[in-house]
């Protein structure tokens, strides 16, 4: 065993030796050809000399960045211009204080994870110590005596550990685990972050939808109100065709002022996502304009499959889990032996005493080098039942694996049987609003020309109006569905949110 160590020692310092060379090597040429990027190689080395933090990680939406980065990322929202999903989205995203903790999370456990690594290295202490000794002694018959001593001292003290039976190595499992975590739950929060705005967004264009509908609404009910008007006038009708058209009317100038107060409510809910005030007048694009997407044409099964595989939710849980089984070895591996190198150089001027109040200036040298063996034998038990708690804590995370994977394939489950549902409603919505709106405009000639009823006209009327929000809340709830079955899949993103 001591062999082995010995060998896998000097294999480690030897392999140190050629990465420091072949750094050095590497370095001169590209100091030479590119010295913008040698100097960005060196200022990450200053700045992350164990390589625990990953570039592409480095740059949160919303800002952490320089200053002309995240203006490119993130440009401040327009509430002249147009929105259109993919718009909200990103802005949002920017914006979000919940994805800017995620990132600030990654951050904060990648210096974890140097943390974990820098216990491969030796710790080095230089300590400095001045002192001064002033003496005096006053004997009666003899003259007065004064000693001063000055001393200087400089100490360095090295201290490494070389062996100890697999405790680093847990450790530093267990932070890159968490690491991956992290990253999982990031994309978790992107995707929340997601599917609330983009829900937020259709939810303010059927609110918009709604306007328009009932405007036109209003626009029917005025008119027939004013044929109805006419009609009385010269006696054509009786005045309880006259109050049931006005009835009408004063109910869609109603519906009217509800839209708009709703609409206005969604546009504030949307401004907020995206980072504007709520009293913004946002100007939204055309948001029912999406197809059939082809992933969600797959077998339900398959589906299932690729969430299981793929959801950040998940990833994060299993990274957690690994983490916890990580940790448990790690608190087993500090009951282990532990071998570890120590030195020490001091160096000092402290005098030399030849008689009691006699000395010599000296100049006095102390190297010290040694091997230590640490061995625990007995903790209290302290250890059987740390490690206990670890391995109860790491079946605790898998059970919360496998609650998730039941939960997010019901979830993908009901979602694929939701959008199903919605997709044929599509069709449905469609063509109940062609029939009422050629049922409507029937139904108004017959009663211009006199032969139709107030009432038969009036059904009419709001047969079309309840169609057409049958038809617009169809249009939002099958964007809203597809969005939801990305979700649970773990795959929102872009192509989600594309037409």
């Amino acid at each position: 065993m001591w062999r082995d160590f010995s060998v896998t020692t000097r294999a480690r310092a030897v392999l140190g030796v050629r990465m420091v060379s072949l750094l050095l090597a590497g370095a001169l040429p590209l100091l030479l050809a590119c010295p913008a990027a040698a100097q960005n190689l060196l200022l990450r080395l200053v700045n992350d000399p164990l390589l625990a933090e990953n570039p592409d990680l480095a740059l949160p939406p919303g800002g952490m960045g320089a200053d002309g980065e995240v203006a490119q990322i993130c440009p401040a929202p327009n509430p002249a211009a147009k929105m259109d999903l993919a718009d909200a989205v990103r802005h949002a995203l920017c914006s979000s204080p919940k994805t800017r903790a995620a990132w600030i999370s990654i951050n904060a456990q990648q210096a974890q994870l140097g943390v974990a690594r820098s216990a491969y290295l030796p710790t080095l202490n230089l300590v400095g110590q001045y002192s001064e000794d002033l003496q005096s002694s006053r004997v009666e018959g003899m003259d007065d005596s004064t000693a001063r001593t000055r001393v200087r001292q400089g100490q360095l003290n090295l201290s490494w550990k070389l062996y100890d039976f697999g405790a680093r190595e847990a450790n530093v499992a267990a932070a890159r685990f968490q690491l991956q975590a992290a990253i999982a739950s990031r994309d978790d929060a992107i995707q929340t972050v997601y599917l609330n705005t983009a829900i937020d967004y259709f939810t303010a264009a059927s609110a918009q939808a709604s306007l328009k509908a009932a405007r036109e609404n209003e626009q029917a009910a005025s008119d027939s109100h004013a044929v109805a008007l006419a009609k009385f006038t010269v006696g054509a009708v009786s005045l309880s065709d006259k109050l049931q058209s006005e009835t009408a009317f004063t109910q869609a100038t109603y519906d009217r002022q509800r839209a708009e107060a709703e609409r206005k409510a969604a546009l504030g809910l949307l401004a907020s996502d995206v980072g504007l005030s709520p009293s913004a007048d946002i100007q939204l694009g055309d948001a029912f304009n999406a197809k059939p997407d082809p992933l969600f044409m797959q077998s339900i099964d398959e589906l299932i499959k690729q969430a299981s595989e793929h959801h950040p939710k998940l990833l994060a849980a299993r990274a957690r889990a690994s983490a916890a089984l990580a940790k448990r070895d790690y608190i087993a591996a500090q009951g282990r032996p532990i071998l570890s190198v120590s030195g020490r150089y001091t160096l000092d001027n402290q005098p030399y005493a030849l008689f009691r109040d006699f000395s010599l200036p000296a100049r006095n040298d102390d190297r010290f080098i040694g091997i230590t063996l640490t061995i625990p034998l007995f903790e209290g038990f302290s250890r059987t039942y740390q490690t206990k708690g670890a391995a109860a804590d790491a079946e605790n995370a898998k059970t919360v694996v496998d609650d998730l994977e039941r939960d997010i394939a019901s979830s993908v489950w009901k979602s694929y049987q939701l959008l199903q549902a919605d997709v044929l409603s599509l069709d449905t919505a469609r063509s109940l609003q062609d029939t009422a709106r050629q049922s409507f405009e029937a139904t108004q000639e017959r009663y211009q020309a006199g032969v139709g009823s107030i009432l038969e006209l009036l059904n009419a009327q709001k047969a079309l109006a309840n169609a057409q929000l049958l038809q617009i809340q169809a249009n939002s709830n099958w964007n809203i569905s597809r969005l939801r079955l990305a979700a649970a899949l773990g795959r929102l993103d872009q192509s989600a949110t594309s037409p």
